[in-house]
């Protein structure tokens, strides 16, 4: 589970990306994915 706090938008998401007993974490390039999705999600937000 991945929580993040949109402080602008005052809004919590809650993302479900794994199963703990299938991976133990994202790798880097995942982690880099992800935070660039979020980034282009709050751009269209605003």
């Amino acid at each position: 589970m991945i929580y993040f706090w949109w402080e602008a938008g005052r809004q919590f998401w809650l993302f479900t990306l794994y199963d703990k007993d299938e991976i133990a974490d994202l790798t880097a390039k995942e982690r880099k994915s992800l935070k660039d999705m979020l980034k282009r999600e709050l751009e269209m937000r605003r």
